[in-house]
């Protein structure tokens, strides 16, 4: 997985796969190397919604690009 900062030009011209948006608390204890799971971390706070996920791409095209289904 790659994560980076860029500037957000709107969802008609953006090419992602996945769009997380989270608060800068959230951000820091997900990069805190004290942390023993962030991957874990991010799933949990999208299931509490505090991480904002947007899907960019159909399941299909996610799958292909070996995305996993299970988690």
């Amino acid at each position: 997985m790659r994560a980076k900062y860029e500037t957000f030009p709107g969802f008609e011209t953006v090419a992602i796969d996945l769009l997380f948006i989270a608060d800068d608390a959230t951000i820091r204890d997900i990069h805190d190397p004290a942390n023993p799971d962030p991957l874990g971390e991010i799933r949990a706070k999208v299931r509490r919604r505090d991480i904002m996920l947007f899907v960019g791409k159909p399941r299909h095209e996610l799958l292909n690009r070996r995305y996993s289904r299970n988690r």
